[in-house]
C-alpha cells in the first residue's frame, strides 16, 4: 500500500537494530583505536605518529556538525515546543541538519504541518526528518542534473521566471531527455491499497454528528472522508463545526459546503503535508500553465485524496507535461476527476488524448 512520505510507518524494531549496529561499531572502532595509541606510546607517554593519525580521526569524529538555520525556524520550532501541542519535545538538534537543507518557505511549511496532524504531534523529530526528506528526494528527482539539459517546450518561460522567483518550481521543470515514463500507470499501482486514514477525534465527531441527524454526508468511506484526512485534525474537527452550523442539511448541499471550504483551507496552506504539497502544486498551475479555466482547488483535491499522495502528485505531473506538449485545457478540474476515477479503477490503459475530459483541442 502506498503511503505519503510523512505518514509511513517506520520499522522501528529495525530502526533501533541498525541504529545499536552503527553504534556498536562505532565504539569497537574507537576502543581498537584507544589500544593502538596505548600500545605506541613511548617511554616519554608521547603517542608515535600512526598513534597520533588515530587520535586525530577519533578527535574529528567527535566534532559536531554546524548546521545554519534562519531566525525564523528556530523561534517556530521552539514555538512549537512551547505551545504544548506537541506530546514529545522537537529537539532542535534532532531535526535542524534536516531543516538546514531546506528553504526557509519549505522548513516553516513543515513545521506548519507537525501541529496539524496526529502523528507529528506524537512523534515530531521522526515526522519532521521524513517531511524534509520526502521534499529533498522530490526535488533531487524532479531537478535536471544540469541547466543546458533542459528540453525548450510550452510554458517553459513562465516556468523559468516561477523558479527565478523561488516558487515551487522544482516540482514542475521541463523534462531532462530520455524515455518519457507513464505517469497514469505509475500512479495506478502507487494508488492501490491506499486508505485514507481519518483522525480519531474526527472520525468521533462525524460519528456523533450523524447520529443526531446533523451529518448527512457520507464520511465512512469516499472522497469525503479522504477529503478530511488530508486536512488533518484540527482543520478537519473546525470544518465539521461550521458545517453543523450552516445551512446545508442535504447529502449534496453538505458536499458542496464541504468541498468548497475544504479548498480554502488547502489553498491557504493548512492541513498536512499532502494537502499543503497539494495546494503548492495547484496554485502553481493555476498561476502558470494558462488554463483558460482555472482549476477548483477544493474538487480536485476531493479527486485526488483518496489515491495517496504519491499517485496525486503523479496525476498532477501527467497534466503538467499534457500542456508542455502542447494541450490546452478549457476544463482542467473535469479532467483531474475523470482521470483520477480511472487511476482508481485500474483503467487507465483507455485514457488517450482524444477521449480526454476537459481538453479545448488536443495537439
Amino acid at each position: 500500500a502506498t503511503t505519503t512520505p510523512v505518514r509511513r510507518t517506520i520499522d522501528k524494531d529495525a530502526e533501533a537494530a541498525s541504529g545499536s549496529t552503527g553504534v556498536a561499531a562505532l565504539a569497537a572502532r574507537r576502543k581498537a583505536a584507544a589500544a593502538a595509541a596505548a600500545a605506541a606510546r613511548d617511554e616519554s607517554g608521547t603517542p608515535s605518529k600512526p598513534a597520533a593519525k588515530a587520535a586525530g580521526v577519533k578527535a574529528a569524529a567527535k566534532a559536531p556538525v554546524k548546521v545554519k538555520l534562519t531566525k525564523a525556524v528556530i523561534d517556530k520550532v521552539k514555538a512549537l515546543n512551547a505551545s504544548g501541542v506537541l506530546e514529545r519535545e522537537m529537539r532542535l538538534g534532532a531535526v535542524g541538519a534536516r531543516l538546514s537543507e531546506l528553504s526557509v518557505a519549505d522548513a516553516l511549511e513543515v513545521l506548519d504541518g507537525v501541529a496539524e496532524d496526529p502523528a507529528g504531534r506524537s512523534d515530531p523529530v521522526t515526522w519532521v526528518r521524513e517531511a524534509a526528506k520526502a521534499i529533498i528526494d522530490e526535488a533531487r528527482d524532479a531537478a535536471p542534473a544540469d541547466a543546458e539539459d533542459l528540453v525548450p517546450c510550452a510554458g517553459e518561460a513562465a516556468e523559468a521566471a516561477a523558479f527565478a522567483s523561488g516558487l515551487d518550481a522544482m516540482d514542475d521543470l521541463p523534462p531532462a531527455p530520455g524515455p518519457v515514463s507513464d505517469e497514469l500507470e505509475e500512479a495506478e499501482v502507487a494508488a492501490r491499497g491506499a486508505r485514507p486514514r481519518l483522525p480519531e477525534e474526527v472520525d468521533q465527531l462525524a460519528a456523533s454528528m450523524r447520529s443526531s441527524g446533523t451529518l448527512a454526508v457520507q464520511t465512512e468511506a469516499g472522497d469525503m472522508r479522504a477529503l478530511l484526512a488530508i486536512l488533518g485534525e484540527l482543520p478537519a474537527v473546525e470544518l465539521l463545526g461550521e458545517l453543523e452550523k450552516s445551512g446545508a442539511k442535504s447529502d449534496k448541499e453538505q458536499e458542496e459546503f464541504l468541498v468548497q471550504q475544504c479548498g480554502v483551507i488547502i489553498e491557504s496552506m493548512r492541513g498536512t503535508f499532502f494537502a499543503t504539497r497539494l495546494s503548492r502544486r495547484l496554485r502553481w498551475m493555476n498561476a502558470n500553465l494558462n488554463f483558460v479555466n482555472p482549476l477548483d482547488i477544493g474538487r480536485a483535491a476531493a479527486a485526488l485524496a483518496g489515491l495517496g499522495e504519491t499517485a496525486a502528485i503523479l496525476v498532477l505531473k501527467r497534466l503538467t507535461r499534457e500542456v508542455a506538449e502542447g494541450v490546452k485545457f478549457e476544463k482542467p478540474t473535469e479532467w483531474v476527476v475523470d482521470v483520477a476515477k480511472r487511476v482508481r479503477s485500474g483503467t487507465t490503459s483507455t485514457y488517450s488524448r482524444e477521449v480526454a475530459v476537459g481538453v479545448a483541442n488536443a495537439a
